[in-house]
């Protein structure tokens, strides 16, 4: 599969752009069809590591797994009621809060763990790979850590992208976005799959 790779960070991000929008994979226009276009973007790299320091998978677990404590400590605060009422309408609503608590909890931890960079990426390039398109994406990348936090970043408030997280991957389209996978869904083989294949 051809695939024309172009990188970009924020000081040559409109240039690269630029040569971006206008390239070819094969002979021909850029807009025939076969030829998608994607911008994917990452957290930068450490250089001694050579991977991403993908914001805070560490820190969005830890604070998750601490709203997982303080919602299974608030159920002691209901247990001594379940042992005390005869209601047993009472204690039904009980149980339902205590299941809800285990699914909330679950559901939240095991969600977070994969919005990463390092999982994403790889994943990704994979299906990219895969396809049988003509290929040409560019990844850019959003700086460090501060860099990234700052709510004034170009690229959280420039209105082509309006980025709330990385990795996002953006499928570019008659000069705009033709479909998207935010953060938390990049990672996702089906989803990727579906943004190469919709029209």
């Amino acid at each position: 599969m051809p695939r024309k790779t172009f990188d970009a960070d924020l000081s040559n991000f409109d240039q690269v752009f630029g040569g971006f929008t206008k390239s070819e994979t094969t002979e021909g226009s850029p807009s025939e069809p076969g030829h998608l276009k994607f911008l994917l973007f990452l957290a930068d790299k450490d250089p001694s590591t050579n991977r991403s320091w993908c914001p805070g998978t560490f820190s969005i677990v830890l604070s998750r797994f601490l709203v997982a404590v303080i919602k299974v400590g608030s159920l002691s605060l209901w247990t001594p009621l379940f042992i005390v009422t005869q209601d047993s309408f009472f204690k039904v609503i009980i149980w339902i809060y205590f299941y809800w608590l285990i699914f909330a909890c679950c559901f939240d931890l095991n969600a977070i763990l994969f919005v990463d960079c390092n999982v994403a990426e790889p994943i990704i390039y994979e299906k990219l790979e895969a396809s049988n398109s003509n290929l040409v994406l560019l990844r850019a990348y959003v700086g460090d850590r501060p860099t990234w936090r700052n709510p004034s970043h170009p690229w959280r408030v420039d209105p082509r992208f309006k980025l709330k997280g990385v990795p996002t991957l953006i499928r570019w389209e008659n000069e705009a976005v033709a479909g998207r996978l935010e953060d938390y869904e990049a990672h996702i083989g089906d989803k990727i799959d579906s943004i190469l294949a919709s029209n």
